[in-house]
């Protein structure tokens, strides 16, 4: 009786609740505590955004580059089957709507570079009247004239006569006329560096008004003064029509020759060339015949430019320096005088691009 007593006892004790936390497993759960299912932690929920975003970006890639994958293949076969229709010609109803998207792209990026040129355009402008103003605040009316003036000049040193057998010799006498102008002032007008604008604004005699506008250029190559002279000149002015752009070359010897061409507002425009070489140097003129006798016709612009081929050799090697310095005059009303002006500043960084490639092939040293 006793034992059955005491296995009752152990029984009962043995279905007692613990009372150590540590132990009592049922005590700690929600169930019989009665607390609430904690929520997650801040950083868990930042790696479970940061788990979505790798996925998503993940599955945006893989689109990406499936569509990427189906572009290419949509595009090889476009251009197969634009080369096997090469030499077919085609109708404006024969186009395929894929090249019709991309005229009209093309036609919209036009639009868009139209836009921006004008933007810069205005800008430069704007630069270029700031520039006339600034000018006029310390203007010396003694350098409002140009070198080669047909305003005061005597008209025969502008103009070419009507009869083409009298070409020759009046060409000879401009080129000479204007060789005679380049005096130790006008040298040392010409640059010495890249350094300093390519442009230069002149004011009348008033400073008030636009005169002309000055260019300078100036170039260091490794190579003779005479092959760059010699290079530059028949690249400039070649004898082959097809790349002349344009212009019709008249040749009176290997040094002296007539440009002609048409402006855009379809007028005649003639430029005189002519080369000249002396011991350490050679001499560039050019100038625009401003009266033709033939036609009547005067022309909106005189240009006079001398351009300098030098020997500048030393310790390390052959050198030449190229430099020039141009006058350029338009005909043009006080109030549209800056605009035009601009645009001939605009449309010289081609021309000057142009001669920069042809002086990278001496082992151009220096270029403005």
């Amino acid at each position: 009786m006793l034992n059955k007593q005491q296995a009752t006892t152990r029984t009962s004790r043995r279905n007692k609740l613990p009372t150590s936390p540590l132990t009592d497993v049922e005590s700690l759960s929600p169930l019989h505590t009665g607390l609430k299912k904690s929520q997650p932690s801040d950083r868990e929920v930042r790696l479970q955004k940061d788990r979505l975003r790798k996925q998503k970006s993940k599955e945006k890639a893989v689109k990406e580059l499936h569509e990427l994958k189906r572009l290419a293949e949509e595009l090889t076969g476009q251009l197969h089957s634009l080369q096997q229709r090469k030499r077919k010609a085609m109708s404006t109803e024969e186009v395929p709507i894929d090249l019709k998207q991309a005229a009209l792209v093309a036609k919209q990026h036009r639009i868009h570079g139209e836009a921006e040129y004008a933007r810069l355009f205005n800008e430069l402008l704007f630069a270029f009247e700031k520039a006339v103003l600034y000018r006029s605040l310390s203007w010396n009316r003694s350098e409002s004239q140009m070198l080669l003036d047909h305003r005061c000049d005597p008209w025969v040193l502008h103009s070419l006569p009507a009869n083409p057998s009298e070409h020759a010799s009046a060409l000879h006498r401009l080129s000479e006329h204007q060789l005679s102008k380049f005096t130790p002032e006008v040298y040392a007008k010409l640059p010495d560096s890249v350094s300093g604008s390519p442009f230069g604004i002149v004011l009348d005699e008033c400073g008030q008004d636009i005169a002309f506008l000055e260019m300078f250029k100036y170039g260091l190559v490794r190579s003779h003064f005479r092959d760059v002279a010699e290079s530059v000149y028949a690249e400039w002015l070649p004898r082959d029509e097809s790349k002349a752009g344009g212009r019709k070359m008249t040749f009176f010897d290997n040094n002296l020759v007539l440009s002609t061409s048409t402006d855009p507002q379809g007028k005649k425009v003639q430029v005189v060339y002519h080369l000249r070489f002396f011991d350490k140097r050679a001499i560039w003129t050019q100038r625009t015949i401003v009266f033709d006798q033939e036609s009547g016709s005067v022309a909106s612009r005189n240009v006079g430019g001398w351009i300098v081929f030098e020997d500048v050799s030393d310790a390390q090697g052959v050198k030449c320096a190229m430099r020039g310095y141009t006058q350029v005059f338009v005909d043009t009303p006080a109030s549209t005088a800056s605009h035009e002006y601009t645009k001939i500043m605009n449309g010289s960084t081609s021309t000057n691009a142009a001669m920069n490639r042809i002086l990278e092939r001496f082992g151009s040293i220096a270029l403005n």
